[in-house]
């Protein structure tokens, strides 16, 4: 769903961009709660750290480099040049502005583009953990309710360092995710709620627009919320459902398109920033189609690689979350 969200060109197909949106936040947000531990805020701290902070900063690197590289080498054609100089490019990633927009040092014409998300999940998994130290599950509620509509006001004004107003907004649903180990969705109906969560996230898509935490210029926040809680256990279900129904070996295959979740966003980051890709999608549905499965490959066989280095020069766990 975050690949296709990246590479639908929103003027033209607003309503599925809108709908995408209303459905990968929450599940991408969703997934950083549940992977929080139990073991403290250190061994946390360090999961974040190397999840979330570590390939925001090695991808924002290289695409500084990559990116003088091909001012040097004029290789514009075939390799995007988001920034006019490596200053630039490096304030930009300092700052962390998902798009060009006001910020706290003024107007910025340059942004990092997916790479913001890493920001926002390594920050809002940090403010969770502050919030952890409280005992009282109702207080944790409260307060992830109000951090959400601090970032949503915010989010309106100015658009806040290191996605900081995304971090606020999605404070409810990294909170679900934590506690999601211990809630029991057996009772519910899923017929009923995956045609609700369907024409709700479809009605609010339509009605409101998109899920936009960059910018957080979403309307009726508190309706939205409610859609985007829907939307999520909708696609719990269905995940839920498809690995029931699959045998062993597409069960591992379909953990492992998600696997490392991190290293996914970083380098779809880099491949949607960096090459082309927008003026390959301008092209009739079946070609459409051979690109998304193709960029899909690449973002998959980087992971394999990178996985590869890291297991076998630099002592990774296979089945550790790390990037």
């Amino acid at each position: 769903m975050l690949l296709l969200m990246q590479m639908i060109t929103i003027p033209d197909h607003p309503a599925i961009y809108n709908f995408l949106t209303w459905l990968t936040w929450p599940a991408l947000f969703f997934i950083a709660g549940y992977y929080i531990s139990e073991k403290g805020i250190k061994a946390n701290v360090r999961h974040i750290v190397r999840c979330y902070l570590l390939p925001y900063i090695v991808t924002g690197v290289l695409i500084i480099v990559v990116n003088k590289i091909t001012q040097v080498l004029r290789l514009n054609g075939w390799i995007n040049t988001p920034f006019p100089s490596m200053k630039t490019g490096l304030v930009t990633m300092l700052y962390g502005n998902g798009w060009p927009t006001g910020t706290l040092i003024g107007h910025r014409d340059f942004g990092i583009g997916l790479l913001w998300v890493l920001l926002a999940l390594f920050f809002g998994v940090g403010i969770q953990l502050v919030i952890n130290k409280i005992r009282i599950r109702s207080v944790k509620i409260v307060i992830s309710l109000a951090l959400m509509v601090l970032g949503f006001y915010l989010g309106t004004k100015v658009q806040l360092p290191w996605s900081l107003d995304a971090a606020l907004i999605m404070q409810p649903y990294i909170l679900l995710g934590q506690s999601f180990k211990t809630v029991s969705i057996t009772n519910i109906s899923v017929p009923v709620t995956i045609v609700v969560g369907l024409l709700s996230v479809w009605v609010m898509a339509i009605g409101s627009g998109p899920f936009e935490l960059t910018l957080a210029t979403t309307r009726y926040w508190f309706l939205g919320t409610v859609t985007a809680m829907l939307g999520l256990i909708m696609l719990i279900l269905i995940a839920s459902y498809m690995t029931k129904m699959l045998s062993n070996r597409f069960y591992d295959w379909f953990i492992e398109l998600g696997d490392k979740q991190s290293v996914n966003i970083a380098i779809l980051a880099f491949v949607i920033l960096m090459l082309p890709v927008g003026q390959l999608i301008k092209v009739p549905y079946g070609a459409f189609i051979i690109i998304y499965l193709i960029t899909f490959a690449i973002v998959l066989a980087g992971k394999f690689v990178i996985r590869y280095i890291g297991q076998h020069y630099f002592n990774w766990l296979e089945d550790e979350e790390i990037s």
